[in-house]
């Protein structure tokens, strides 16, 4: 599993779902976008220490004791101790907290970066390369994210979507292709990122992107829904489900252009055991052959799955 991006930050950690008093502030870290569409954060040992102790206290219920009698010093350290303590009257001042945990910074760059917890308890360790003298100095953890969203400018407000780009795995292409489409006002575009001695289905394999040529078009569309079409065609001539890996949106606002990355970090892959109807030789001229069909008016009217019918049979 190789690292396709990664980013150093300065950030905190805090709780997702509701107000915290005690967040961990200020800590260096880097974040690690694989090429499979897994996600961490690796993190220092102190770090680790610090997540690990804010996870076993705000997840265990805190009880006071109403009205609680008086103990000598032999009680307190007698067995029996602890047994004595259950049987009083005691009043809950914290529920455990069970939401999720997230993360947010800013890299070097300026960059704004966010991501949740995907689970603080699964954690993997490693050692770079030392000697046994700096071995503890060294030693780094892997926690796993989701959802995670790179803003990389983020004094720039969101406006009309300029391009829409997405990594995808278990597609392999022998040709890559360039076409117009949507009455000739948008390009998509399919390129191969693998090597010729890769065939791992779930690793990022080809990118694909839909942008807009015309600068006078003013309508507004959702990228990610032709996208998603393209996606169905692919899966139709292909036989197998392309998985995304990454996404980048660029829109075009008053104050500039705005582009945002996202990594869901899903783990789930489902390869696919359709039928191949389109030999890879021509998979590239199919699909651009349909792309050139792609209309407004026709796409609109039926939508994902009758739309797809109809081009096929047209």
């Amino acid at each position: 599993m190789e690292i396709q991006k990664y980013f150093s930050f300065v950030g905190n950690l805090k709780k997702l779902h509701e107000d915290d008093n005690q967040p961990i502030e200020k800590f260096s870290a880097d974040i690690q976008c694989c090429n499979k569409g897994d996600v961490f954060l690796e993190i220092d040992s102190a770090i680790y220490e610090r997540l690990n102790h804010k996870k076993f206290y705000e997840s265990t219920p805190i009880y006071k004791f109403i009205n609680p009698p008086q103990f000598t010093e032999d009680e307190m350290i007698d067995p029996f101790f602890l047994f004595q303590l259950d049987g009083l009257e005691k009043e809950l001042v914290q529920e455990p907290y069970e939401g999720d945990y997230i993360i947010e910074g800013e890299t070097l760059e300026g960059w704004i970066v966010k991501a949740e917890i995907a689970d603080p308890s699964f954690t993997v360790s490693f050692k770079k390369e030392a000697t046994q003298e700096v071995e503890d100095a060294t030693k780094k953890y892997l926690v796993r994210l989701r959802n995670l969203s790179v803003d990389y400018y983020p004094n720039c407000t969101e406006g009309r979507g300029v391009e829409a780009i997405y990594g995808l795995a278990n597609l392999q292409l022998i040709q890559n292709l360039s076409t117009r489409c949507l009455d000739s006002k948008y390009e998509f575009s399919l390129v191969s990122l693998a090597s010729r001695d890769r065939k791992d289905s779930e690793t990022l394999s080809a990118e694909m992107t839909l942008r807009i040529i015309d600068e006078n078009e003013i309508e507004v569309i959702s990228y990610g829904t032709y996208l998603a079409w393209f996606e169905l065609l692919i899966s139709f001539a292909t036989g197998k489900c392309p998985k995304q890996i990454y996404r980048i949106e660029t829109s075009q606002g008053n104050d500039g252009q705005k582009k945002v990355e996202y990594w869901s970090g899903s783990q789930f892959f489902k390869e696919g055991r359709g039928i191949a109807v389109m030999q890879q030789v021509h998979l590239a001229s199919f699909i651009e052959q349909c792309a050139s069909k792609v209309t407004w008016e026709n796409f609109s009217d039926k939508g994902l799955g009758s739309a797809l019918r109809w081009y096929l049979v047209d």
